[in-house]
């Protein structure tokens, strides 16, 4: 049995997240090419990240947008 593991951090020691998951659990069929499957576990990576991870940017007393751009 195949099994991923994901794994963020931030720069503080208490501040990571890890999760084990078999490549049946991600739906990933292991009869794939390398590629495909390398492919199919950053997808899944990456809605993990999204779904586990909450952020915002908040600037008071400036109308910018998230690139720093100003706007008008």
């Amino acid at each position: 049995m195949t099994t991923v593991t994901f794994t963020a951090s931030t720069a503080g020691k208490e501040a990571r997240m890890e999760q084990t998951f078999t490549l049946e659990e991600l739906n990933i069929d292991e009869s794939g090419t390398r590629k495909e499957i390398a492919n199919a576990i950053q997808n899944c990576f990456e809605s993990w990240l999204r779904d586990s991870v909450s952020f915002s940017i908040v600037v008071d007393g400036m109308d910018v947008d998230v690139s720093g751009n100003q706007k008008g």
